[in-house]
Parts: C-alpha cells; structure tokens; sequence
C-alpha cells in the first residue's frame, strides 16, 4: 500500500476527495497530507444548488500525529458563488467549518496548541487556555 493510499482510507475520504501527496518532513518532525478532488459540480453549503467552482481557499488543518510527526492536512477548498447566498466555501468531510483541527484531533492537545499559536513552552498560557 503507497503512502497515499493509507492516508485516503485512514481520513476516510471518497470522490471526489483523494490524497494527492504525502510529505515527510523530517527536520520539522511533520507530515504533509495534501488533497485534492476531481472535477465536478459542488453543492451551495446552503442550498445544495449545484455550480462550477467560483475560486479556491488554501487551508491547513491539524490532525492527529503519525508515529509522533504532527500531521498536517493541506487543501485548496473550492468556493462557489450561488445566485441567492453569494459566496460560500465548500464543505469538507474531514473537518467542521471554520475549525482548524480535523473531526479527529484534539485541540486541548498540548502539540495542538503550537498550531493555534500557543507555545507549550510557556506552562501558564496552556493552562490558562485549556480553563477557558
């Protein structure tokens, strides 16, 4: 099984969502997912009207490590522009909107809180976030 292909079955992703590459990093200690998904027409998160893609968002999300290499997953996230909400950004399967973390990481990770710039390093400010 290709690098790839375990990525795609572990994030549970099916058309027209698939893995396009995996990276290591090792100096940085993490791993890039990157995805992709092929062309075809996306449904308005409104309406579910169905359109061509308008333009496109590169996100990052935090996802859990892989044998303790932060695990990053990368997208390009298609935007459409539906007549009657404007513009929207498509849904993914992996994570919930606006969230930085896949549905199967843990924010209240102390790695995690690198990603939101929260440095573990500093005890107090972790504390003080993980209370609130």
């Amino acid at each position: 099984m290709k690098d790839f292909e375990l990525y795609q079955q572990i994030l549970g992703l099916v058309e027209p969502w698939r893995v396009e590459s995996v990276t290591l990093k090792p100096q940085e200690r993490e791993i890039e997912v990157r995805v992709g998904f092929a062309d075809t027409l996306w449904g308005c998160p409104q309406c579910q009207q169905r359109m061509q893609i308008h333009d496109y968002e590169e996100r990052r999300w935090r996802h859990l490590d892989s044998c303790q290499f932060k695990t990053i997953i990368v997208s390009r996230v298609p935007n459409v522009r539906c007549p009657e909400h404007g513009s929207q950004t498509v849904a993914v399967p992996w994570a919930e909107k606006y969230t930085r973390f896949s549905r199967l990481a843990d924010p209240n990770d102390r790695g995690m809180l690198d990603v939101v710039g929260f440095h573990t390093r500093v005890p107090a400010v972790i504390s003080d976030f993980i209370r609130s």
